[in-house]
């Protein structure tokens, strides 16, 4: 595979990557991303990037998470 330099990859060792994904998702992390960008280029930095918190709960509070947002994210599709 060949990537740009600019883009980053997210391992994940201690979560569900279906967790990660929704709280990168979420509109609170989308303001941080938001507010991180640089003017000049659209682009967040590695430094930025590695000081993102994510909450982490249990694993199987994670997968709970994640089924009541698969549940009810297409209710909310539906509703707009």
């Amino acid at each position: 595979m060949v990537v740009n330099q600019r883009v980053a990859t997210i391992k994940v060792q201690v979560a569900l990557p279906e967790y990660v994904y929704q709280v990168i998702l979420a509109p609170v992390t989308q303001k941080v991303i938001q507010y991180s960008k640089n003017s000049t280029n659209d682009n967040i930095s590695i430094d930025t990037i590695k000081d993102f918190l994510i909450p982490f709960p249990p694993l199987a509070e994670q997968k709970r998470i994640v089924a009541k947002l698969e549940e009810l994210l297409p209710l909310c599709e539906r509703l707009k």
